[in-house]
């Protein structure tokens, strides 16, 4: 398929080498000089299209075999509409934990972590009573 000439819409260019590996392409009527400037990939609404379902609780295979395209690139959609910050446009969440749930599970990882401070605490001064009683006898 020939594309149009983009200065005066004319359809009807003949072949003029290549660039960079792209077709190179001569409007017969104007004499401009042009390559293809299509862009490769889906459009965007897909995309979103895509992300939406993912959203209300599709899987990526389901949404793929809607939309025709692979899951891998369904995720992918998904991760970069809503990687940033949760959520972009009008996407939520996937699953939202209530607060006291979230709030427990804050207050669980401080102690946690404490724990595990004061575990290391323990370990360092273990080898010190150990070498202490090993002179004592």
């Amino acid at each position: 398929m020939r594309p149009d000439c983009p200065k005066c819409k004319v359809s009807n260019p003949k072949k003029s080498g290549h660039a960079v590996g792209r077709q190179r392409w001569k409007c017969k009527a104007c004499g401009y000089e042009f390559t293809r400037q299509e862009h490769p990939g889906k459009p965007y609404a897909l995309k979103l299209q895509a992300a939406n379902l993912y959203q209300m609780g599709c899987s990526s295979n389901q949404v793929a075999m809607m939309l025709q395209v692979s899951p891998t690139s369904v995720l992918k959609w998904t991760r970069a509409l809503t990687w940033p910050s949760g959520r972009v446009h009008h996407l939520q969440p996937r699953f939202r934990t209530p607060e006291p749930y979230r709030s427990l599970f804050r207050e669980t990882r401080k102690l946690g972590a404490l724990v595990k401070e004061q575990a290391a605490l323990a370990n360092l001064r273990e080898p010190q009573r150990a070498s202490l009683s090993g002179r004592q006898s």
